[in-house]
């Protein structure tokens, strides 16, 4: 072997022992929590019933307030699992995500990856950060999500 071969594997062993833990580190389940309960609390204010899962690993909030009824899940940002949530809702439900206070009709998923990582790296350095969460809301019958206050669940504190 020669020694430029040697540096090389060096280097790259170092490289994976910084970045390994940042792609390894999930969102943590206390977060995930606080996210959910801010939810339900959003929608108890607003006059909704509300009933709370889980399918896959991931959060399910039903929501009821007179015809209106919501199905809102915990959305990976990049997007892995809307398709399987999409495909699963009835034929005239609106289906819209919900990322940092807005609505969007399209998953965002450049804008949340790169936030997401972003908010990791700062984990791992230990620092208190906000942490801006996704989430699918499916509606059938008369809702008006977009007059739900979103902005209230747009960031959890990390610490």
């Amino acid at each position: 072997m020669t020694f430029s071969r040697i540096l090389s594997i060096i280097v790259l062993g170092i490289a994976l022992l910084i970045t390994l833990p940042l792609k390894l580190t999930f969102v943590p389940q206390k977060l995930s929590n606080n996210f959910e309960q801010a939810i339900v609390s959003l929608l108890t204010e607003a006059g909704f019933e509300t009933k709370i899962g889980n399918r896959f690993g991931f959060f399910v909030i039903n929501a009821t307030h007179n015809n209106c009824r919501l199905e809102i899940r915990e959305t990976v940002a990049q997007g892995y699992n809307a398709d399987a949530i999409e495909a699963d809702l009835p034929n005239d439900a609106q289906f819209v995500f919900e990322y940092n206070g807005k609505l969007w009709a399209k998953l965002p998923t450049l804008r949340a990856t790169i936030s997401g990582l972003w908010s990791r790296f700062e984990w791992q350095l230990g620092m208190d950060t906000w942490w801006s969460p996704m989430i699918s809301i499916a509606a059938v019958g008369p809702c008006s999500i977009e007059t739900l206050p979103w902005d209230e669940v747009a960031s959890i504190r990390a610490r």
